[in-house]
């Protein structure tokens, strides 16, 4: 009985064990959400997590984050990029799943929402190689920060874009 006694000092409690259990789950959790990586906070916010850009055989093109499953892709057609805040329009054009009409809400670094400055056009012809439906875009980043894009078909699909627009002439 005396070696039990000794080994059950040397083993830790059952409350040791679940606290660092939950120590340990909590530190591997991604508190972020997938919706929207960015949160933005204040005036000219810098994108925490801006969507994905990289150079495709496409070309230059951002991937979007959604909640839904729905795909969207985006071709920059704009130069300079990185973007930079101006009054200079910045073209795209996206390609995205699901069915009914597209809107694009656009809003700006501290919050407010603008208007694009075209668009969406829908495209019934292309070589662009992805899923879903095509639709062109302008839109002035006037002010350098996190801009957010959220597009929404009127039957099923919504997804998300988020630009980190640096400093540029205004």
């Amino acid at each position: 009985m005396a070696e039990d006694h000794r080994l059950s000092e040397r083993l830790p409690t059952v409350g040791t064990v679940l606290t660092l259990l939950a120590a340990l789950l909590t530190a591997c959790t991604d508190t972020r959400s997938s919706v929207n990586p960015s949160k933005p906070t204040g005036s000219g916010a810098e994108c925490v997590s801006a969507s994905k850009v990289g150079e495709t055989s496409n070309g230059l093109e951002v991937a979007a984050a959604s909640v839904d499953g729905t795909t969207l892709h985006g071709l920059v057609q704009t130069e300079p990029y990185p973007l930079v805040g101006s009054t200079d329009i910045k073209k795209f054009v996206w390609r995205i799943g699901g069915s009914g009409d597209l809107t694009v809400t656009v809003s700006k670094p501290d919050g407010t929402t603008t208007s694009l400055a075209w668009g969406p056009e829908h495209h019934s012809s292309s070589n662009y190689d992805r899923p879903g439906d095509e639709y062109g875009t302008g839109m002035v980043a006037d002010q350098p920060g996190c801009w957010h894009l959220s597009f929404h078909r009127s039957g099923t699909g919504k997804a998300d874009v988020w630009l980190d627009v640096g400093r540029g002439a205004v």
